[in-house]
């Protein structure tokens, strides 16, 4: 099994949403526009590697690792625009994306995010 499969699985898969904020510049003032997607993927604890990766001041509060077989972001001004990292509610807690490990080949995306403070 592919882990893309295991992503699309309805036995490994769980249900999560994605808050995302993109904008532009218009009229002289940002002008942000949020959307939120209801996804679906593989939700996982990190490796201690993959906490590693994260600022110390981020790690106290709790990573998860989200597999799913559409982008996420984490914040970005590129040619795909300009955005704010997606925030990631999944079991009524919120997590900011920090890193996104691009698996496009292999037909998913992993993203590390942080539970967020105050949650």
């Amino acid at each position: 099994m592919q882990v893309m499969d295991a992503i699309a699985n309805c036995d490994l898969a769980e249900p999560y949403q994605v808050l995302r904020s993109n904008g532009s510049f218009v009229n002289g003032g940002y002008e942000e526009i949020e959307t939120t997607l209801n996804l679906w993927g593989v939700v996982s604890n990190v490796s201690a590697e993959e906490l590693s990766q994260t600022p110390d001041a981020d790690r106290v509060t709790g990573a998860r690792g989200f597999h799913c077989l559409q982008q996420l972001f984490r914040t970005h001004d590129d040619s795909q625009g300009t955005g704010t990292s997606d925030i990631i509610v999944y079991k009524g807690t919120q997590y900011r994306v920090l890193a996104v490990l691009p698996y496009a080949n292999r037909g998913y995306w992993k993203a590390i995010a942080v539970r967020m403070a105050g949650d």
